[in-house]
């Protein structure tokens, strides 16, 4: 039996909730006790409001995230908001206690400034805007008081994100999956693809990369499925049916842990050699002395970042080719893999099987 687990709130969607919060405190001079908000899916959630207040010019609530059955360790934490309105400036937003610095690149995120991701800064300016409109303007601080304690159970220093934890989220919601659950969906969706005949499977490691597979590939709508973390599982259960072929679509992290063998590729689950994307360089026939550099690459994003817009595909053609044959060698050989490597606008990278 597939057990139906709860679905929580990002911290990006408490912080939005929190900064909606304030703004309405200031600009009503009332406290609130319940705030609705718009999710980038286009849902709208509600939101308890755990404190609230305001002064003359300024406003600040809170919000208690609750990530739902999700075992997320930002579960619980108060994500707190204030806000200052200004003479000028528009929506200015930035991280307070508890809340992550930037100082490494590689990110996506500018050096120096608070890990609040884009997503999260575009919730929390549509929420203040909702409430004081487009033509005031107002600061807005994120702050997490037990933010640089939690931030010690995650990677984040390692990534380059100090003093706390990051804002993040990229629909709103955080959508739990237990590991039963999660290959349960994965056998009944191949089970589903199966019957409406279809012989070529997608498998995406999330949304966006499933998104980006769609628009690329001409195949019926139940060939694409997500696996997320579960790429071993979703190979072998492909073994046992009849599929020809298997496009794998991700970004450039989840592909690199393909092809250095990881079947699992969840962060819990150890990390990614950091010789391994280099020494693609090596194999592609660059000099020694531009591998130096990349030696010093904090993410396999930053990798990508420092990599030539000249030497990029045959690096990231190798990268496909090397994911494939990893692929190939979990289903003995049996079915032909093709990687396809986006970026995170969804613009096509790379792709090969694994002859190349």
């Amino acid at each position: 039996m597939v057990v139906k687990l709860r679905t929580g709130f990002s911290t990006g969607a408490c912080a939005a909730a929190a900064s909606k919060a304030a703004a309405t405190a200031v600009l009503t001079k009332s406290t609130v006790d319940f705030v609705d908000i718009n999710l980038p899916s286009g849902l709208t959630a509600s939101f308890k409001i755990n404190k609230c207040g305001f002064k003359e010019k300024e406003g600040f609530a809170s919000v208690i995230k609750d990530a739902g059955d999700d075992p997320d360790v930002t579960n619980g934490a108060e994500i707190v908001a204030r806000i200052e309105m200004l003479k000028s400036g528009g929506i200015v937003i930035e991280g307070g206690e508890g809340v992550g610095t930037v100082c490494k690149p590689g990110l996506g995120l500018e050096v120096g400034r608070p890990a609040i991701n884009p997503v999260p800064v575009q919730m929390i300016t549509w929420s203040v805007k909702e409430v004081i409109g487009n033509e005031k303007s107002a600061r807005v601080t994120i702050s997490v008081p037990d933010g640089e304690k939690i931030s010690r159970r995650t990677l984040n220093a390692r990534l380059g994100i100090i003093g706390g934890i990051s804002i993040l989220g990229t629909t709103g919601l955080v959508i739990p999956y237990s590991n039963d659950a999660y290959r349960a969906t994965i056998k009944m969706s191949l089970d589903v693809a199966i019957s409406a005949g279809c012989s070529e499977i997608a498998f995406s490691t999330g949304g966006r990369s499933q998104k980006y597979g769609e628009r690329l590939l001409n195949l019926p709508g139940e060939a694409h499925i997500q696996m997320a973390d579960y790429v071993g599982y979703a190979l072998e259960e492909c073994s046992s049916r009849t599929i020809s072929k298997i496009y794998i679509c991700a970004f450039i992290g989840k592909l690199s842990k393909i092809a250095g063998g990881f079947y699992f590729t969840h962060a819990s689950q150890g990390e990614l050699d950091a010789d391994f994307l280099p020494s693609l360089a090596i194999k592609s026939g660059l000099s020694r002395e531009y591998l130096s550099g990349l030696k010093y690459s904090f993410t396999s994003r930053h990798f990508l970042e420092l990599i030539s817009d000249k030497d990029k595909p045959e690096i990231l053609r190798l990268l496909c080719q090397i994911a494939s044959r990893t692929c190939e060698k979990y289903t003995a050989g049996n079915i032909c893999v093709e990687s396809i490597l986006f970026d995170f606008n969804g613009q096509l990278l790379a792709r090969a099987g694994s002859n190349g």
